[in-house]
């Protein structure tokens, strides 16, 4: 079906996950793997090295065109369905995957979230690291052009993607 299409848009959500550490862009590639297969995937605490490689790799089989990300609503703790809920209301809007990733991940460190990611940098989540390694995107925050209207929190979050 993917092959049939001439351009796809991926509609993620930016939340903290209890498996994968976060649910953005990347992972957004593993809801098309059937239920019985995705069932599979070494889910669970202290996998999340180990998850968040696959989940990369996931991103070779096919590439959307274009990132829209959901940050209206995001749980910073536990997710993807319960935990506590920030109400951001912005949209991340990227043709890069992990230039999409990285600043939903600075969203979340400026609201605080869980320590995985708050206390590191954004570059160093396993799901960035290999997807950077991938050649997936850009490489670094210098390929990052972040422009915005009216976020009055915009400073934090480019801080937040060093």
């Amino acid at each position: 079906m993917l092959a049939s299409v001439d351009y796809i848009v991926a509609l993620p959500v930016v939340k903290t996950h209890w498996t994968a550490t976060f649910t953005m862009g990347l992972k957004s590639q593993i809801s098309i793997t059937a239920d019985q297969d995705r069932m599979r995937l070494p889910h669970g605490k202290h996998r999340n090295l180990l998850f968040g490689k696959m989940i990369a790799e996931a991103n070779l089989v096919f590439k959307p065109d274009f990132y829209i990300s959901d940050a209206t609503k995001c749980f910073v703790t536990e997710g993807p369905n319960i935990g506590t809920l920030k109400e951001p209301d912005l949209i991340i809007a990227s043709p890069d995957v992990i230039a999409n990733d990285v600043v939903g991940l600075a969203l979340l460190k400026t609201l605080g979230t869980i320590p995985e990611i708050q206390d590191g940098s954004v570059w160093a989540q396993p799901q960035i690291k290999r997807a950077v390694e991938l050649g997936l995107g850009v490489r670094n925050r210098d390929e990052i052009v972040i422009k915005s209207s009216g976020v009055g929190e915009i400073e934090a979050i480019i801080a937040n993607t060093f």
